[in-house]
């Protein structure tokens, strides 16, 4: 309740009595100004008023960006709801304002809401962006051509990337596929100059990104047909330039040398050096003649004629550099189309184009009706992040709320915008809210929240003198890269609102606070320039920060993950404890690098280097040191190298095994020889179970922990083998990897500057403070519905002002997303700020941070305002990942102790391997293709996922099962057409015991593939299960002769976990034998 105590007297939100419908209320909340909280208030004034209609759950919904942002909100909204049932007084000083209820009214109301929101938590509408439009994709999932067991695929390079190689084989048997790929290397090869021998991951990389642009903004790449390509054009320029020069002798005209230079060369061919010069800036031919020259108009007409094709030269040449990756495209397209469909997949980066899709191709009171919630009241957080095609999405919705007496508050802040990468547009921001036309006069309500509820009275008095206008407005003249393409007067609008104020609450307890400014005097590459930030920053840490702070009040904000990376490592080495997003990720883990290395080496044993990683590594050390004495394993695999040289050998393995048996067979034999027989889960339980890793290496626990749930949660994704595995390890997306950490951890964060958005913490650190253009010559427009891709150059950009035009857009908006990201770091601190500032920004280019900091700085290299803040260092419940304490080494005693524990307490035969195949079914190849029929057929049957259109007749469910049958992928090891029989499979379907799994009752609910728990987290995989009104059923399909008894007990086993999980449920299980005509009931 601390956050009521302090915020309660920044609510500024009208009474209920006051509101007046419909309206639209956009928020402009700066950074620390309490957005979170305000939108908790809003939505628990709308849920508890009597006054505001329409406004139960149902109708309510809250959309943030991020799942802890929502997580964040849901826990404001539900402690403000708790704390007024119980009628706590910083709770009413918040609530009574804004309702016009009496307070025993408030607590029996807020009572009530909170018993409603915990009965349907599931279906509380705050919620994620993303997850609200996949919920408008999901009401129609037919009509997009989705499948109810569609899901959502988060890793989409395995998927990519295997349509791009479907690609490269269908080539050697599609004539036109074969053309564009010879057009593309060619291109590759001449054109982009690259090189690689192998162009595929470039070309991946390229659709890759084409594709994201796509469904970034919803609209498909167009190829320009029926006009002249660069290389034409670039011969007709050639032909005119000689011409040209040919009439301007004939005439007499004396040109400037510069002028026939750049006509010469143009001549020439030489056209990147001809397009560079400054003559064809000029528009009048006068300016390219020497005083005194008399310039003929059809001279003059020519000129002006030969600059306009230069210019379309500019732009054919600016399209066509991906004119053969946007031909590939439509076919990679396809392709993944197929793979998603085949594998049951959607990309999340597809659901806003299926939206829109939705909303297009249906009228709205039928998007809504299938919604199933009447929405009336809509919020918004961070809608400065919104993108063209998510507001595109939402505004029919929105619109018709507001057309029916609802209402829109949106909260943002045009400073903080900083993906506009992912299409985020200000735009949106600021001429989104007041198009509804249903607002009537009143129009658009804005409000500005004053005041900075985080930082200290310096740091907030720092951050307005730099994002001052008049500062602002000093730094572009002075800075010519900047002013060229970024208008001072819109920079200053986007700014206006820096400058805040501390709260009257705030006026004493948050004076003081600290910054300190320090320009760093080394010059050189930027490896240079990190390592004297690095040290630095530990300097600071060491000598200061840490004698007055806690790590865990520390955050250090970097540009990228590759700086989160080298900045960990440097304070690591230095002692000091880190939490970051990259520490946490397992692949960083050295005894998970080592485990990667064996499996390496199982999986290809002559891979000599990997073997003697392992040997050389901290797993096998002890092993090695019991049995073999007086040798290193350095020095033995010396003399295994020296032995080699200049001959044959056997691969290290082998010399491994005769030099040393009983190592070899305490540590990797049983695992060699069970390669191909155990899949990777069981392979490396046996591995940590062999070696006892978690004894012997107790601080990788969790990461030994998280390596085997990856190993057993992610097996379809990885393909079940140990080659899938470690490629899914290396190309994996980043999310999974990473270690859920407790929230007390002390340790220095590091992170990202947009990771780090919406955080604070008592001291914040920029090692690497910077202001430099991050854009390049890759530009993208939308024009006539199409995009466009257009790769400029400076030569290009001289004689084409449409190229010249997006350039100069583009910087523009990269020099306000520069400021964004200073000013979002600058406000992150609540008590002390830190700013090493190199010499030099990325690229090498100018770091333009100095010169805006220049009149604070006062010619100074090292500048300091305020003081520090003395605070105290906690000295207890502080721990690392693994809950140890910090700060001090752990005691023997403590050590010991926690070995112990492990010792008694953990049971890896029980807990760690599922259950074993039979080795009949591994060894026997009859056994092994009764098995491939098993799988296939369930794939089958798994299609038939809800209750089947047709009718109870074996012919009808024939011709069903048929259509499937030609659909889905068939395993090569087995003659699907001739070893599976429909026609008796469709038979046994329609029998009398079989029909209630398949021909359901109104309200009744099936699922295919079913997983469910036990007691003990064994999973159990049921074929078919239907939940009825009193009854569930369980289907259980079977292939082949089998031991019936042994079915029966399967079954009756599922039965009775069913049975636990639905106590009001009668349960009934039928098996189906699909090749035998036969069906047994329990």
């Amino acid at each position: 309740m601390r956050y009521f105590q302090r915020n309660h007297q920044m609510n500024m939100l009208p009474p209920d009595r006051e509101l007046f419908f419909p309206h639209a209320l956009r928020v402009e909340a700066s950074a620390g100004s309490g957005k979170t909280f305000l939108l908790a208030c809003r939505f628990v004034q709308f849920l508890i008023s009597e006054k505001i209609p329409r406004s139960r759950l149902k109708n309510l919904l809250a959309i943030t960006f991020t799942n802890e942002a929502t997580a964040e909100m849901r826990q404001r909204i539900l402690e403000l709801l708790k704390q007024a049932a119980f009628g706590e007084k910083q709770a009413m000083e918040v609530l009574s304002p804004l309702l016009d209820l009496s307070q025993t009214r408030m607590k029996e109301l807020a009572l009530r809401q909170m018993d409603e929101i915990l009965a349907g938590y599931d279906e509380w509408q705050v919620r994620t962006i993303d997850s609200f439009i996949y919920r408008l994709v999901q009401a129609a999932p037919q009509e997009l051509g989705l499948s109810q067991q569609d899901e959502i695929e988060a890793h989409e390079a395995p998927l990519r990337a295997a349509a791009l190689d479907r690609i490269l084989l269908c080539s050697a048997q599609d004539p036109g596929l074969w053309g564009l790929l010879q057009d593309f290397v060619h291109h590759y090869l001449l054109f982009q100059a690259r090189g690689s021998w192998w162009p595929r991951e470039e070309l991946l990389r390229v659709l890759e990104s084409l594709n994201e642009k796509e469904s970034t903004y919803g609209l498909r790449f167009g190829i320009e047909k029926g006009h002249k390509g660069s290389m034409d054009l670039a011969m007709e320029l050639s032909r005119s330039a000689q011409g040209f020069l040919d009439e301007a002798d004939a005439h007499g005209v004396k040109l400037k040398s510069y002028s026939r230079r750049a006509l010469s060369d143009t001549a020439s061919g030489d056209l990147p050096r001809a397009l560079s010069s400054k003559a064809w800036e000029k528009e009048g031919l006068k300016d390219l003649c020497l005083k005194g020259s008399d310039v003929p108009e059809d001279l003059s007409a020519e000129w002006k004629a030969l600059r306009a094709l230069a210019g379309a030269y500019a732009e054919a040449r600016a399209l066509e550099v991906s004119g053969p990756y946007l031909k590939l495209l439509a076919p990679w397209r396809d392709q993944l189309s197929d793979l998603k469909s085949g594998s049951r997949s959607i990309f999340l980066s597809d659901i806003n184009g299926l939206a829109r899709r939705l909303l297009t191709e249906f009228i709205l009171p039928e998007v809504i009706f299938r919604l199933g919630d009447r929405l009336y009241h809509f919020l918004l957080d961070e809608f400065q992040d919104t993108s063209s095609l998510q507001w595109k999405n939402l505004f029919p919705l929105i619109d018709n709320a507001v057309a029916q007496g609802g209402s829109l508050f949106c909260v943002g802040d045009r400073k903080q915008l900083l993906y506009r990468w992912r299409g985020s547009d200000l735009e949106v921001f600021q001429k989104g809210p007041g198009a509804f036309g249903s607002l009537g006069d009143t129009g658009l309500v804005d409000l500005v929240l004053p005041y900075n509820w985080r930082s200290r009275e310096v740091l907030l008095r720092f951050v307005a003198r730099v994002f001052d206008r008049g500062n602002l407005e000093r730094w572009m003249k002075e800075e010519p890269a900047v002013s060229d393409v970024l208008d001072p007067g819109y920079a200053g609008n986007v700014f206006s609102g820096a400058a805040q104020e501390l709260p009257p609450a705030h006026a004493i307890s948050h004076k003081g606070g600290m910054v300190k400014v320090e320009i760093l005097s080394r010059e050189g590459r930027l490896e240079e320039l990190k390592e004297e930030s690095r040290l630095s920053l530990v300097r600071l840490l060491k000598e200061d920060v840490l004698t007055r702070h806690g790590p865990r009040d520390i955050l250090v904000l970097v540009r990228d993950n590759q700086d989160v990376q080298d900045f960990s490592h440097g304070l690591i080495s230095a002692g000091i404890p880190v939490f970051s997003h990259r520490q946490l990720d397992i692949r960083e883990d050295p005894l998970v690098q080592e485990v990667l290395e064996i499996l390496r080496f199982l999986e290809r044993p002559v891979d000599d280097q990997a073997l003697a990683s392992v040997i050389a590594g901290d797993i096998l050390e002890g092993a090695w040191k019991t049995e073999v004495s007086g040798l290193s394993p350095w020095e033995w695999l010396e003399g295994q190298r020296l032995k080699s040289e200049g001959r044959g050998a056997e691969y290290l393995y082998q010399r491994f095994q005769k030099d040393f048996p009983g190592l070899w067979g305490k540590t990797l034999g049983d695992a060699f020889g069970s390669v191909g027989f155990l899949p990777p889960y069981d392979l490396v339980s046996m591995l940590v179970r062999r070696m006892d890793l978690i004894r012997c290496f107790p601080d990788h626990f969790v990461a030994l922990s998280h390596l085997l749930e990856l190993l057993h949660a992610h097996e379809p994704e990885y393909g079940g083998d140990l080659r899938g595995f470690i490629q899914w390890m290396e190309t994996g997306p980043d999310e999974v990897f990473g270690v859920k950490t407790p929230r007390d951890i002390d340790a220095v964060r590091v992170m990202t500057v947009h990771k780090a958005k919406g955080l604070e913490a008592k001291v914040v650190i920029l090692p690497l403070a910077t202001l430099g253009m991050r854009a390049d010559g890759r530009i993208y427009s939308m024009d006539g519905g199409v995009l466009k891709a257009w790769h400029t150059s400076r030569e290009l950009r001289n004689v084409s002002r449409k190229l010249s035009d997006f350039y100069r857009d583009e910087c523009g908006k990269a020099w306000l997303d520069e400021l964004n990201v200073l000013y979002v770091s600058l406000t992150r601190a609540k008590d002390e700020l830190y700013l090493f500032v190199p010499q030099k920004a990325v690229g090498g280019q100018k770091n333009r941070l100095i010169s805006l900091l220049e009149p604070l700085l006062n010619g100074n290299l090292v500048a300091k305002w305020g003081n520090t803040i003395e605070s105290e260092i906690p000295k207890r419940g502080e721990s690392d990942l693994n809950g140890q304490p910090v700060g001090r080494k752990p005691l023997e005693k403590t050590q010991k102790k926690r070995v112990k524990r492990v010792n008694e307490g953990w049971n890896w035969p029980k807990y760690l391997v599922r259950r074993p195949t039979e080795s009949k079914v591994l060894l026997s190849p009859t056994r092994k293709r009764a098995a491939a029929l098993g799988d296939f057929v369930h794939r089958l049957l798994a299609r038939l996922d809800g209750p089947l259109d047709c009718r109870c007749n074996p012919e009808e469910v024939h011709a069903l099962l048929q259509k499937i049958f030609l659909s889905i992928s068939k395993n090569p090891d087995i003659d699907t057409g001739k070893e599976t029989d429909i026609r008796t499979m469709a038979r046994t379907i329609c029998h009398p015991v079989a029909r209630p799994l398949f021909w359901t009752g109104a309200g009744d609910e099936t699922w295919v593939e079913k997983e469910v728990a036990d007691s003990s987290g064994e999973l159990f995989r049921l074929d078919r299960l239907v939940k009825g009104q009193n009854t569930l059923w369980v289907g259980e399909y079977k292939t082949g002769s089998r031991a019936r008894a042994e079915d029966r007990r399967q079954v009756s086993r599922y039965l009775n976990l069913l049975s636990q999980l639905y106590p009001d449920h009668e349960t009934r299980g039928v098996i189906l034998y699909l090749d035998q005509e036969s069906v047994y009931a329990l």
